[in-house]
């Protein structure tokens, strides 16, 4: 049985910026204008961002997605004999869309764990002729993948230690009018509440990588932050729930700029978590996920 992992992709030089910027905006989760005129509106958000793009994105070497996922799926296929894993990105090459002959029968397995129509329901749009195709349910409830994340956190916390310190979980925010349309913020909350439970210390959610001048969910990651430092923690951990590879909405956004915002306001200690990456435990449950979906036919439909 094929395994195909999707993502949006990452931009791994200047050229691709305007082209990543482009298709992402073409697409209709994302910018929900008139299709006959998406296409221009998404010309020229592209052209308008890509500088500032390409400027973030130096400031990191240009994205390590595409190499992370590769190494991911090259340990998958070394180890495992009943799979064959591959990669596709829904906004620059490889696209999902030119994997046509592999989708019969295949297996997608999103690298989002919360559903959201702005990423599973972009991912349904370019395989919804493929009758065959099979999609993994979101799993950002499985026992397995919530104790993936908790051992990480209690690991930081133990370096860093319990007195005056924090957590914020950071989820990547939504246009506001998609809010009671899909089910991703409470998929969010829900994880955030498992956590609290969980812990000994105060957790806090925030959401980030807002675009463009509509409505975004809130409170919005600077806020959160001042809310945090303003109480009197010292010690501020984050960790991004969206993510399960690092990239530049990890680590320039929450590595670089967040973290001289929160020093600036003054935490002293920022510790941002590291995501699972080709961490083995990750492999693993991508593993175990793919199996219990084909034992028990647990499919998205």
């Amino acid at each position: 049985m094929h395994v195909i992992l999707v993502d949006y992709g990452g931009v791994e030089n200047a050229s691709q910026a305007y082209t990543f910027l482009k298709n992402m905006f073409s697409d209709k989760r994302i910018l929900p204008a008139p299709f006959f005129i998406r296409p221009f509106v998404a010309k020229f958000i592209a052209l308008k961002r890509k500088n500032e793009l390409i400027e973030n994105y130096k400031k990191i070497n240009f994205s390590p997605l595409k190499k992370t996922v590769k190494k991911i799926v090259e340990n998958l296929n070394s180890r495992e004999k009943n799979f064959t894993f591959s990669f596709s990105f829904l906004y620059l090459p490889p696209y999902l869309t030119d994997l046509s002959a592999l989708l019969k029968d295949a297996v997608l397995f999103p690298l989002f764990p919360q559903f959201s129509t702005t990423t599973w329901g972009s991912v349904i749009d370019r395989v919804k002729k493929q009758k065959d195709k099979k999609l993994v349910k979101p799993y950002y409830n499985h026992p397995d993948f919530l104790n993936l994340i908790e051992k990480r956190i209690k690991k930081t916390l133990e370096k860093i230690g319990e007195e005056k310190t924090a957590i914020m979980f950071t989820a990547h925010s939504i246009p506001k009018y998609l809010e009671k349309k899909e089910p991703y913020i409470e998929q969010v909350k829900f994880q955030v509440n498992h956590f609290a439970e969980k812990l000994n210390v105060p957790v806090f959610l925030a959401f980030q990588s807002k675009l463009g001048p509509v409505k975004w969910i809130s409170p919005f990651i600077e806020e959160t932050t001042e809310e945090i430092a303003k109480k009197g923690f010292e010690n501020l951990i984050v960790f991004p729930l969206s993510f399960v590879i690092d990239n530049s909405e990890t680590l320039y956004e929450l590595d670089i700029y967040l973290k001289d915002f929160a020093l600036e306001k003054g935490i002293k200690k920022f510790e941002r978590i590291s995501l699972f990456n080709e961490d083995k435990d990750f492999s693993d449950f991508i593993v175990n996920y793919v199996k219990e979906c084909v034992a028990e036919e647990k499919w998205l439909k």
